[in-house]
């Protein structure tokens, strides 16, 4: 008995769950012509938001820390002007990668990059835009959007303010990353100008190492003038040796800093300029694609949202 009740039970349910989808097929077909023409309204929406995204391109530089560039310091003196916090090669201190990228998001010293290079004034030049490259040659959305922001920004931002904003714009733009296996460098930049791409990461490849380089090399100065004093100051022999080895080592560093242009790093390749064909995005195709899914998704909820209240009306008209 109980068992022939809860078959019941079971054909009943299958009843009114098949009797909902038929409910809601025949909803989605009421208002089928509504959901595709609000699809092909958002898709065209995505279209022309695709076409005024100029093409993006991307220059890198490949960059090896240089590991074996250390003077040679016995085990004993590397940890003894360890404890004297001096770093003689034997390790410790930040890499590269990480000098580099402190200096990336540090807005005091992107602030003199970017005045010395005039990168707020480079990157918003006309001579800067006509390199874009656009999908079929159609950059009339982008040159609207484009003069008006233009226009807007010319009225209110102040010189600091653009500073500012091409300092959050360059940082996000440039990146650097090291592979963990091989320890090779990757400085890259991606720009809808690809001169401009390859000038980001020249211009700031050359600057950041200069001033690690001046600031690494004051510090290196003034512990060797340090260590010479102390020897002239001693009268223990042994002291002296090994006060002696340290400005020694420390002379050999400057000495290999000066023979190298970069800071602690060789360059394997150069930054190039991009073929124009070679660009990195915008992804068009997936964003009318996803704009399309969207849109057919958003429409259905509508639909039934729409329905939702339409029904709940009708009950409280009919209370």
């Amino acid at each position: 008995m109980d068992s022939q009740i809860n078959v019941q039970n079971n054909k009943q349910i299958l009843e009114e769950d098949e009797i909902d989808l038929r409910e809601l097929g025949r909803t989605i077909g009421r208002y089928k012509w509504s959901i595709l023409f609000f699809s092909l309204f958002i898709t065209a929406m995505a279209v022309l938001f695709a076409l005024s995204k100029p093409n993006e391109y991307e220059s890198k530089t490949l960059l090896m820390p240089q590991e074996n560039a250390k003077p040679n310091v016995s085990g004993g003196l590397a940890a003894l002007a360890g404890m004297a916090g001096v770093d003689v090669g034997g390790g410790g201190a930040p890499g590269a990668e990480e000098s580099f990228n402190a200096l990336l998001n540090n807005y005091d010293f992107m602030k003199s990059y970017i005045e010395k290079y005039n990168i707020h004034k480079k990157l918003a030049s006309e001579e800067s835009v006509k390199n874009y490259q656009f999908a079929l040659g159609y950059d009339k959305v982008y040159k609207f959007i484009n003069d008006n922001k233009k226009s807007s920004r010319d009225s209110n931002s102040s010189e600091e303010e653009l500073i500012f904003n091409t300092f959050q714009s360059v940082s996000k733009t440039i990146v650097i990353a090291a592979d963990k296996k091989s320890a090779i460098i990757t400085m890259s930049a991606k720009h809808s100008d690809p001169e401009m791409a390859k000038y980001l990461v020249e211009s700031f490849l050359s600057f950041a190492s200069a001033h690690l380089k001046a600031k690494d090399m004051q510090d290196n100065e003034q512990k060797i003038n340090y260590y010479n004093e102390a020897i002239r100051n001693t009268n223990d022999i042994a002291l002296k040796v090994k006060l002696a080895e340290l400005a020694s080592a420390l002379i050999q560093k400057r000495v290999l800093s000066d023979a190298n242009e970069l800071y602690n790093v060789k360059q394997f390749t150069k930054p190039e300029i991009a073929y124009v064909k070679d660009k990195v995005g915008p992804k068009r195709a997936l964003i009318v694609v996803v704009a399309f899914v969207t849109s057919i998704i958003l429409g259905i909820f509508g639909v039934f949202f729409i329905e939702f209240l339409r029904s709940n009306k009708e009950e409280n008209l009919e209370q």
